[in-house]
Order: C-alpha cells, then sequence, then structure tokens
C-alpha cells in the first residue's frame, strides 16, 4: 500500500507572539474575532477566508501554488488544526523526503504558524529513531496530542502520547501492539492517524489506521487519563467535536463508490454522520455521490465545514469547501477553483457563521492557479503543450511530469452544478526522443493515413480504439513532444470520460507551449538525428543489395526496411521539420 513517491504533509502549529511554548494553556480563551474564519489546504498552501468564502488570505508559501500530480515534488502544506483560543495553527509540511503511504499517513515536518505575526517555525522534529506526527490541541494544558513512532532494532513501537510542543513533559496514553520488520501480521500494524481532543480536553477521537490497508481504518473514543478505548465505528475516520462537547461529526464509508487522490490512490467515499459525545445516537447527515471529508464544527457549532467533491465525485484533486446547517441541510460552497481546496479548520471566535439567503449557492468566479510542473533536472526537454489553466473542457486539475512523459488533466468543472459539465480532458504527452528508431514507420503512416491532417501547422492524426469501450484521441505531432488528447481520466469510474473527436479537434486550435501566449502556429515537428542517420545508413546497405537481404540480416521485415529507404522523401511530404539530438532515455533519468 506504499505509494510511489512524495504525496502528503504531516502537521504543524501556530504561536502566539510573545507567548511562551511551555505555558499553561488552560488560561487562554479565545479571541475575539470580528469575523468567523476558516483555513485550509490549497496548492501546498495553508489559506484563510471568513465564513462565506470572502477575503482569500494566503498564509503560507505566498509563491506559485502546486499543482499536484509529480512524485518528485513534495506537496507542501497540510492539514491545519487552529488552537483552542484561535491564534496559533499546526500544519502539516511534506518536503519530500520521505514516502507517504496513503491519504491517512503522513510523514513530514509539523509546524507552528502564528495568525497575529504570519511567522512560521518548525515544531517536535524528533531524531533519527523518533517521530511525531498527527499533532491536535489538547485544550485547557499547554500540551498537544501527538502519534509517536520509535524505530527499534527488530520492531517500530507506535503510540499516542501529550507532550509539549518543546518536546518535554512527554506522556503516553495508549500504545499499539509493535509492528515488527520481519512478518508482520493483519490486524497488527495499527497506529494513530487522526486525532481530535473533546473542547474539555478529558477524551479524544482516534482515527487508527492498519498501514497494511488502503482503507483499514476505524474511529475510537480514548479516556485521556486512562487510555481506555471505546470503538464508534469500524469504516469511520475523521471525528471532530462541537465546541460544547455534547457531539462530533465524523465520516463514514459509503459503499460501492471510492475517491481516487492524484495517484490513484483510492478510498471508500464517505458521508457525513454525528453521534453523542459518548458515541452513541447516531445520526446521517448526509447520502450523495459525493466524497465527502474532514468536517468541522462552526464556533457556535449551527453549521458544519467539509471538503467535498461536488463536479467528479470521484476525483479528490476538484474538492472544494462547503458549508451545511449541523442537521445536513443548507449547503452551500464556499470555494471554486483549482487547485482542490481541502482539510478544512474553523478558526474559534465568539462570531457564529450565519445562514446564508435561501440556502443559495452565491456565484464564485473559478480562482485557477494550476500550471504545468516541470521534471527537477538540470535541463528540461523542450515545452511541452498545454491548454492552459482553464481549457473549454475545464480547469486544469492535474500534472506529472517526468523528464520525457508528461500527463495532464482537466478534470474540474468551473461553474456550481451538479450536472452538465463538460467530460473534460487528458494530454498524455512522450518525448519525440522515446521513439527513436521507429520514425521512419511513424512518419510513413502519417502520409498515408486519412485521418492525418494539417492544422495549424502541424499534423494530427484521429484514431478509435476496439472493444466494448472503444474511445477516441487525436494525436498531435509538434515539436519535440507527441501529445495524445483524450477523455479526462476517470479514478474508479472506468478509463476515461466520453470526449468525441470533434471536441478533441477543438482542442487542437486551443493548444499551446509552456510559456506561450493562446493562437498562432504551433512548433514544427523535431525528428531525431539519429533516425535519420539510420535510415542513411540502412539505404545505403540495401544499395549494395537488396531489401530482402537487408531485412534478413536486421532481422526484420522487408516492409520496415522500405520504411527506412523512404524516409526522406516522406519527410518532404510531411513539410518542414527540425532535428533534434536526443539524450539517453534509459531509467532511472537524473538529468
Amino acid at each position: 500500500m506504499i505509494r510511489s513517491k512524495a504525496v502528503l504533509a504531516v502537521l504543524g502549529f501556530m504561536v502566539l507572539g510573545a507567548m511562551s511554548l511551555t505555558g499553561s494553556a488552560s488560561a487562554e480563551t479565545p479571541s475575539q474575532n470580528s469575523e468567523a474564519r476558516i483555513v485550509f489546504s490549497n496548492g501546498g498552501r495553508i489559506i484563510q477566508i471568513n465564513a462565506d468564502g470572502t477575503g482569500r488570505k494566503v498564509l503560507t508559501h505566498r509563491g506559485k501554488a502546486r499543482t499536484p500530480g509529480t512524485f518528485e515534488l513534495p506537496t507542501g502544506d497540510r492539514f491545519p488544526s487552529v488552537s483552542p483560543d484561535g491564534r496559533r495553527v499546526l500544519f502539516s509540511r511534506d518536503v519530500g523526503e520521505s514516502l507517504p503511504d496513503n491519504e491517512f499517513l503522513f510523514r513530514g515536518k509539523n509546524m507552528l504558524l502564528n495568525l497575529g505575526s504570519g511567522k512560521v517555525r518548525e515544531v517536535l522534529p524528533g531524531n533519527r529513531s523518533v517521530t511525531f506526527s498527527n499533532l491536535a490541541w489538547l485544550p485547557g494544558t499547554d500540551r498537544v496530542l501527538a502519534s509517536r513512532t520509535v524505530d527499534g532494532k527488530k520492531a517500530q513501537s507506535r503510540s499516542v502520547v501529550s507532550v509539549r510542543l518543546d518536546g518535554s513533559g512527554l506522556r503516553t496514553i495508549l500504545r499499539f501492539r509493535d509492528y515488527p520488520y520481519n512478518f508482520p501480521k493483519d490486524d497488527w500494524n495499527f497506529e494513530a492517524a487522526r486525532l481530535s481532543a473533546s473542547p474539555d480536553g478529558q477524551s479524544f477521537l482516534l482515527t487508527s489506521m492498519d498501514i497494511w490497508s488502503e482503507f483499514g481504518y476505524r474511529l475510537e473514543l480514548v479516556d485521556v487519563a486512562t487510555g481506555k478505548r471505546k470503538l464508534i465505528s469500524k469504516k469511520a475516520h475523521s471525528g471532530s467535536w462541537a465546541p460544547d462537547g455534547s457531539r462530533f461529526v465524523f465520516v463514514r464509508d459509503r459503499k460501492g463508490l471510492e475517491a481516487c487522490d492524484w495517484d490513484f490512490d483510492c478510498t471508500p467515499s464517505g458521508d457525513l454522520f454525528t453521534a453523542a459525545a459518548d458515541g452513541t445516537g447516531v445520526r446521517r447527515l448526509t447520502s450523495t455521490n459525493r466524497d465527502e471529508a474532514s468536517p468541522t464544527f462552526s464556533p457556535g457549532g449551527s453549521r458544519i465545514v467539509f471538503s467535498g467533491t461536488m463536479h467528479r465525485v470521484t476525483d479528490r484533486t476538484t474538492a472544494e469547501l462547503f458549508s451545511m446547517n449541523a442537521d445536513g441541510s443548507c449547503a452551500v460552497w464556499l470555494t471554486n477553483g483549482s487547485p482542490a481546496s481541502q482539510d478544512p479548520a474553523v478558526v474559534p471566535g465568539t462570531v457564529e457563521f450565519e445562514a446564508p439567503d435561501n440556502c443559495r449557492a452565491t456565484a464564485r468566479p473559478a480562482l485557477v492557479e494550476t500550471r504545468l510542473n516541470q521534471y527537477p533536472v538540470k535541463k528540461d526537454f523542450g515545452r511541452r503543450l498545454w491548454l492552459g489553466p482553464e481549457s473549454s473542457q475545464g480547469l486544469l486539475s492535474m500534472d506529472s511530469a517526468y523528464s520525457f512523459f508528461g500527463f495532464t488533466v482537466y478534470g474540474d468543472c468551473p461553474d456550481f452544478r451538479l450536472f452538465g459539465c463538460p467530460p473534460g480532458a487528458t494530454l498524455a504527452a512522450s518525448s519525440v526522443c522515446i521513439d527513436a528508431g521507429d520514425w521512419a514507420s511513424t512518419v510513413a503512416y502519417l502520409v498515408r493515413a486519412d485521418s492525418a491532417k494539417k492544422r495549424r501547422g502541424i499534423w494530427a492524426v484521429q484514431n478509435r480504439s476496439r472493444g466494448e469501450q472503444a474511445i477516441w484521441w487525436t494525436t498531435v505531432f509538434s515539436g519535440r513532444w507527441i501529445t495524445r488528447i483524450s477523455g479526462a481520466m476517470r479514478p474508479a469510474e472506468g478509463p476515461v470520460s466520453d470526449l468525441g473527436p470533434r471536441a478533441q479537434l477543438r482542442l487542437v486550435r486551443e493548444l499551446r507551449p509552456r510559456g506561450s501566449q493562446p493562437g498562432g502556429r504551433l512548433p514544427r515537428l523535431v525528428i531525431p538525428r539519429f533516425d535519420l542517420g539510420l535510415a542513411r545508413n540502412i539505404s545505403r546497405q540495401v544499395r549494395r543489395s537488396s531489401v530482402a537481404e537487408v531485412a534478413a540480416r536486421y532481422r526484420v521485415n522487408a516492409r520496415k526496411i522500405r520504411q527506412f529507404v523512404s524516409f526522406r522523401s516522406n519527410l518532404r511530404k510531411l513539410g518542414t521539420y527540425g532535428v533534434t539530438n536526443c539524450p539517453d532515455t534509459s531509467f532511472p533519468i537524473d538529468g
């Protein structure tokens, strides 16, 4: 269940200017906020908005937003947790140093943000054998709850502890079974994935996660003093308390539908439920086909803020923030755009959220901050084609860059609507150097294919796959890249959305190289110099003998040899082209 590489963050903190980290928090009182506020994660940053979605302010990483999709690039900041006094925020910062396992298990730096000064610093860094993660404030104390992992010689030990932010005063509340390095057994591998303390600090909600499972989580109620645990529900997670401590809200799996992250790490979609403080009286709040996650109560407990996948119900890269009454009614959206808005946390204060008039969604123009990622090497191999941050098929929601490959998805709808969003589109790009040695065959196909036509100065060809799930795709030959246009990837639903050939040709008109403005001619196709030399060499051999003899010598069919002989004449039929020297395309690519 270990992910490919780099995702997901750890947790962090916000600090009050001159307040000592070891000072008692019992005397802290909520700040007198003039406006109710929400903090959340978006594009590797922590963002703040007012309760109605206005007043957007970037709190961390004030540069460009990070587009999800590339393993080698760190995810950035996620999972904010606001202190009881509303002045500090703990959050998790992924810096790309580890391999996070899934949406519930994160490794990274614990950070603390002071909302007043804007200063950020690391807390509870641990050491080579001890790590702290999933921090949560413990009201009425100068401590936080944390998941603690200790790497031993033969096994890994995991526990939930209370500890001060400077690392002093560590107290173990509960222990999980040790995780042996040799042959770990099912149900032996739990650790704390989410923690949420009650307002009185006497108990906390624990989401425990089996690290050998993508969704082996359960929600438990734990007594802080004794460590005694009570199971609330299996297949449930992300509990959060009402301000008065009388009840809590949580997420429980919905059967038959999954939601996926950008790297296709999928877990069951969730609905929202509430329960009394002792876990009884469970009541369903939502029953939709979208994935609802990270619920949190408003300061007065009358409304609940959460993230949800409204437009692409199985794709978490399209998530937005929503607010609804505590009984599940009057749901409206608070954010709109790309990248996804997730992990909301309400800033405590004296101002309660107001329900919107008539429970209608406010019109919100899409804020699109996504862009193409660049593989972090010394030299980028040419400018990939894209459709800009927003296209006729939606907003750019994910981009994966790996030197000689690129994978871009336009999957987010720019409008608030349950139905009628465009199908979306995927651009799959590969370098011309990947096909080095095969360009004689490719060019021969282009000059004879009926569907191959010049558009905007470059060649494009349309094809349709066979079978029950036949799909259309359009291949564009421009610059140093071969770009294939198809429907948007649909995690957990099937291969791609149904994007017809005419819509794909419209997207050809929207294509442009990274860094260029829309419109104009596209870059001419570039051919590897290796292929020109190979064709010249084979043609020379054919002149000295025959096609059949050369084909036998190379153990290929005669048709392929004839394609090499005709390579230059076929290139002239295609029109102008460029030539490039290709680097080694073996893996791994170091630069």
